[in-house]
């Protein structure tokens, strides 16, 4: 319940509580533990502000952050914006499928083929990569072990 209440009650002014404590020691991850410390400080559970920290390493808390930001990113925007550049490139081969073109290879001039041939096989790759991202698991760890 306690980090709950601190989550929702999260605003901009709660995080440059955390940026001046990191101004005065330089040190982000100990400056999230000193405000959460100084949070517990004024509830019932005060006698758990030693555990705020207790068998974690910054590398723990690091870690689980940055795949917690890049699964947030993958979610959120990342699949969303890949999904309309991949139907935006569909749709280009589809009106481009009749331009044709000499082809190319080492710089070289090469077997004709057409615009819209071309735009399917960026269309293929990116189609076979979103697959791969959507499914993708990111990891981290605490303590030295995987999560």
């Amino acid at each position: 319940m306690f980090f709950e209440d601190v989550l929702k009650n999260f605003d901009e002014k709660e995080f440059l509580k955390i940026k001046k404590i990191e101004e005065k020691i330089n040190h982000d991850v100990k400056a999230v533990e000193y405000y959460l410390k100084e949070k517990l400080e004024k509830t019932n559970a005060s006698d758990l502000i030693a555990f705020i920290h207790f068998g974690l390493t910054s590398e723990d808390i690091n870690n689980l952050s940055y795949s917690l930001m890049l699964k947030n990113f993958q979610e959120k925007k990342l699949i969303e914006k890949l999904t309309k550049l991949i139907k935006k490139i569909k749709e280009m081969a589809d009106e481009f499928k009749d331009i044709i073109f000499i082809g190319r290879t080492h710089g070289q001039k090469a077997v004709p083929t057409t615009l819209g041939k071309e735009f399917l096989n960026y269309y293929y790759r990116l189609e076979k990569q979103l697959r791969k991202i959507e499914v993708f698991q990111f990891e981290g760890k605490l303590n030295g072990g995987q999560l």
